[in-house]
């Protein structure tokens, strides 16, 4: 863990800077993508069991992608060829914690977590006597000696199944709560005479799991949690904060500069382990009714640009969680402008100039109610409020876009005007 925390912060000529650079040698924006990929290796293998080249060189085109170890384990030739395209991607295997994950297939890596779960009697069950919904893995589920068995097993079964392989850059660990009792489990029969007692047991039982499966990873292994605002982080690498910034039924400042027990995202680089990955997750623009998802219009842009910006004030990564498939989760194609950019200011449409930001000149710092981070070729603004808001900005110019030109205009203005709750992207003009 390093060493500094929210002490950090300074305050330089009126401006609030926050330390928390990340990784001086990366270059931003960084994107990730919390991705799919079936059994049968869909939608990176076809039905004749041939390679899609075209899909996974589109998937290698973000930073980071979050897999499913099942098509992985029988097509590992689409890891390969993703790395293949993208030297520097970083592919991290989809688990789950704490919820099994039915399956016919017994050969599996969800197959095996259940198996795991049975040999240990660790199934966790309502008072209704049906399992517990999403949380029906009970990880406080102890032995005659107090061993947490179940949390042991599960660990195990992560470490052999996604570790040993040496096909993962990391694991992302989802429904990985430290609390799950909303007052309907049956704690009895979960081995414990109260509420109070059992839910003591299960946080005891996920720092067990953690620290199991930190114990199996290699140096440089990425371990990476979702559910709530954070975890045990002497153990994890990161954490992913989703429904950017609503999560927790929070907002930008709660889960931005932080609350309570929570120091927020600017922090997280400084508090987790090293070496970090913090994510940030936006939703997209639904049509519920009609179950259209509105991957380019003006409002998915703007929660594009307001999520990635965010993100991109500190050391994580972002995602856009929107596909057909999944409301939640799964593989898309959507690229916007802030994601490629040329020297000229001109959003390529394409990967070839990703990263274009550069690295960081330092911290993020606020002005006014924006706030701001300086790299080397641009430079991120975020609007956390509902008001529009003005800052100078001589000396860069918006990016000229393609798929949001109205707010990519490409001009040069010595004011920018951003409107509530967004974000902008700017590249830096030669003097």
């Amino acid at each position: 863990m390093n060493a500094h925390s929210m002490s950090a912060a300074a305050i330089i000529v009126g401006a609030l800077v926050w330390l928390s650079p990340g990784t001086p040698a990366t270059r931003y924006p960084q994107l990730a993508m919390y991705s799919w990929m079936r059994g049968n290796g869909a939608p990176f293998v076809r039905a004749d069991g041939t390679l899609d080249t075209a899909t996974i060189k589109m998937q290698a085109r973000w930073d980071v992608v979050v897999l499913d170890p099942a098509g992985a384990m029988e097509h590992p030739n689409v890891l390969a060829m993703l790395r293949g395209f993208n030297p520097g991607i970083r592919l991290l295997a989809f688990a789950l914690a704490h919820s099994s994950w039915p399956t016919s297939d017994s050969a599996s890596y969800p197959a095996h977590y259940n198996k795991a779960v049975a040999r240990t009697d660790g199934w966790l069950y309502g008072v209704d006597g049906k399992p517990y919904g999403n949380a029906n893995v009970n990880l406080a589920r102890r032995d005659s000696t107090g061993r947490y068995v179940t949390a042991e097993a599960v660990a195990d079964t992560m470490a052999a199944d996604l570790i040993a392989p040496n096909l993962w850059d990391g694991i992302f660990v989802d429904v990985n709560c430290l609390s799950v009792d909303a007052g309907g489990i049956d704690y009895q029969r979960a081995g414990y005479r109260t509420r109070a007692a059992f839910d003591s047991g299960f946080a005891a039982g996920h720092r067990v799991l953690a620290a199991r499966l930190r114990s199996h990873a290699p140096p440089g292994f990425q371990l990476v949690g979702n559910c709530g605002p954070h975890a045990e982080r002497d153990l994890w690498n990161g954490w992913m904060r989703e429904n950017w910034p609503n999560q927790d039924g929070g907002t930008w400042t709660t889960n931005m500069i932080g609350m309570n027990d929570d120091p927020g995202y600017l922090a997280d680089d400084s508090l987790y382990r090293a070496p970090t990955l913090m994510w940030l997750s936006s939703m997209p623009d639904v049509d519920e009714l009609a179950d259209t998802l509105r991957a380019y219009s003006g409002e998915s842009c703007r929660r594009l640009r307001f999520g990635l910006a965010s993100a991109t004030l500190a050391g994580g990564v972002h995602t856009f969680v929107w596909t057909q498939k999944d409301h939640l989760r799964g593989f898309t194609p959507s690229w916007y402008d802030e994601y490629s950019v040329n020297a000229q200011g001109h959003a390529t449409g394409d990967a070839s100039c990703k990263g274009w930001l550069g690295r960081p000149l330092g911290g993020c710092y606020q002005a006014g109610v924006l706030w701001r981070r300086d790299f080397e070729h641009g430079a991120v603004l975020v609007n956390p409020t509902w008001q529009s808001a003005a800052t100078p900005t001589y000396g860069f110019a918006r990016i000229a876009g393609r798929v949001c030109p109205k707010i990519n205009t490409g001009a040069a203005d010595s004011i920018a005007v951003l409107g509530g709750q967004d974000g902008l992207f700017l590249w830096r003009t030669p003097h």
